[in-house]
């Protein structure tokens, strides 16, 4: 599928998106959905770079309430309500990858009840008609119920929010864009601007893969590069000064496991479908514990880096995590660490020197032609395409139909003449009980396939020819690999291991054990020779010693 798209990737189009991350993915969608005629590129992996390395929460942001308060910029509030409304449609939007989350914040003494009470009653009042469920107070014994282990003498405050998985909500967005019209190419990168009379009127292209290099002409091209979106600048103007700020953020995955113990089937801690929010750090931060894919997911941290294609997590910021969550958590230590990872944020600069309390704003500039889109989060994606496509409107562009939200994902893989179909199940992501899914007899397995939508059919039909788990005591197929390289553009072992499913995100070991029969699979169907394969492999490996 990915070739036919690369071969088609020729000519002139309305837009040429930089980025195949949350930012671009968006804007690629909603400029497809109004009849335009868009390509993307992304020099790696969709979403392999921040937007695959988020806390994985849709969330209007509590803890910028308090900055707002503590600041009096009044930005941090209109943010939050805007992305609370955001977060409404978006579980209504894919609830096979989007669920809520109800998350607890301890409290250590009447005053910090209070305290906390304050704040989620107002995050709630300012959700307004997109509520989900009204907070609750929590007794220090109705919370050892929703979270065994917590200390919390004075009990907690439970508030929902919204939980996803990130790199498939991506890949989701890449594949209706795609569906309705766009085309969207990764592993291609942009290794020059072409300008015309000063003006940024297309890109010079590289595919990674095959080597070869194409001119593509654009009315505008769209610099969506996230951390790397000033470097994109630079090729448009060599003395353009820098717009944003970037920071990392790292993440631990923790599994309880006795010594010795590898299956995770067997090992794994019970986790409950409820987080934790840890409301004060030392450097006046939060920090979540949340469960994910059954595991603890802890993060984050917060420190002003330079851009970096794999930034790494130093023993320094594993310490300051696990010294956050100990006088809460008593028995942290005794975890396992399965994966850890970081993330680099696209800030937009400010005056501020301490990034964590940077306005998480998004802002759109025009340098000779080429238009930027940068900040902002995960939660905010469509509003951050819908207002550049407005700026273009105000602009004088015009577009053959409107665009209305939420676009309906499509229902089947991806061909050169996909239907235009929804692909949410028709009832609830639970719909999977159905008799075409009879094959799946497993729970665990089910329950899995359920980010796929209706499309989990087809990854059942290729199990026939594929039967088998990729994994003992892991829910994923060895058809899902198959499924991955012809129809999600995978052609990387790790494009399959972290970003179509999560293991690399999960377990680094399990990956390190599943990588030899992925590339094994990957390499009969995309015809890779025998040294081929084993470079994959070796990289792979080398990737995932270093941390995903």
């Amino acid at each position: 599928m990915r070739e036919l798209l690369w071969e088609q990737l020729r000519g002139e189009f309305d837009l040429l998106v930089i980025g195949g991350g949350a930012t671009g993915a968006g804007v690629a969608l909603s400029a497809a959905r109004r009849g335009l005629r868009v390509a993307l590129v992304e020099r790696h992996d969709f979403s392999e770079g921040t937007s695959s390395r988020s806390t994985k929460l849709i969330h209007g942001g509590i803890r910028y309430l308090e900055l707002c308060f503590r600041s009096g910029d009044l930005r941090h509030l209109r943010l939050v309500a805007e992305a609370l409304q955001e977060r409404h449609w978006l579980l209504h939007w894919a609830p096979h990858l989007i669920h809520g989350l109800w998350l607890v914040t301890p409290c250590r003494n009447l005053p910090e009840r209070c305290y906390y009470s304050a704040g989620v009653q107002l995050y709630d009042l300012l959700a307004g008609k997109a509520r989900l469920h009204r907070p609750r107070y929590l007794s220090a014994e109705a919370l050892a119920v929703w979270l065994a282990g917590l200390q919390a003498p004075a009990g907690g405050v439970a508030f929902p929010d919204g939980q996803f998985d990130d790199a498939r909500f991506n890949w989701e967005l890449i594949r209706t864009a795609v569906a309705q019209g766009a085309l969207a190419v990764n592993h291609v990168e942009v290794v020059a601007l072409e300008q015309r009379h000063g003006r940024v009127c297309g890109a010079v292209v590289r595919d990674r893969l095959s080597g070869e290099t194409r001119s593509l002409a654009a009315r505008l091209v769209v610099n969506a590069a996230g951390p790397f979106a000033d470097a994109i600048r630079r090729l448009a103007d060599p003395h353009a000064e820098p717009i944003l700020q970037t920071s990392a953020g790292a993440h631990l995955v923790l599994r309880a496991t006795p010594a010795g113990v590898e299956d995770v089937s067997s090992a794994a801690l019970p986790v409950p479908r409820c987080g934790l929010l840890i409301p004060h750090t030392e450097d006046r931060r939060v920090v979540f514990l949340l469960p994910w894919y059954g595991h603890w997911l802890l993060g984050t941290t917060d420190v002003a880096v330079p851009p970096s294609d794999y930034p790494t997590v130093s023993p320094a910021e594993v310490e300051y995590l696990l010294r956050q969550v100990r006088p809460y958590v008593a028995n942290v230590d005794s975890m396992t660490i399965t994966a850890r990872w970081s993330g680099i944020r696209p800030l937009v600069r400010s005056q501020q020197s301490n990034t964590a309390q940077t306005v998480r704003e998004h802002c759109i500039e025009e340098l000779r032609g080429l238009v930027t889109l940068v900040g902002g989060k995960w939660t905010t994606f469509r509003v951050m395409a819908e207002e550049l496509l407005d700026w273009l409107h105000s602009r004088g562009w015009r577009w053959r139909r409107a665009s209305t939200w939420p676009p309906p994902f499509s229902a089947t893989p991806l061909t050169t003449s996909s239907a235009k179909l929804q692909s949410t199940p028709h009832s609830s992501p639970g719909s999977l009980s159905n008799s075409q899914f009879r094959e799946a007899t497993d729970e665990d397995v089910r329950r899995h396939l359920r980010q796929y939508g209706r499309q989990a059919a087809t990854v059942l039909e290729l199990s026939r020819d594929f039967p088998g788990r990729l994994l003992e005591g892991w829910p994923y197929l060895r058809a899902e690999v198959v499924f991955a390289t012809r129809y999600e553009m995978a052609r990387m072992p790790l494009d399959f291991l972290a970003r179509r499913i999560r293991l690399a995100f999960l377990d680094t070991n399990a990956t390190l054990r599943a990588l030899p029969e992925v590339v094994r699979l990957m390499a009969k169907e995309l015809g890779w020779s025998a040294p081929q394969a084993e470079t994959m492999q070796s990289q792979a490996r080398q990737r995932l010693q270093a941390g995903v």
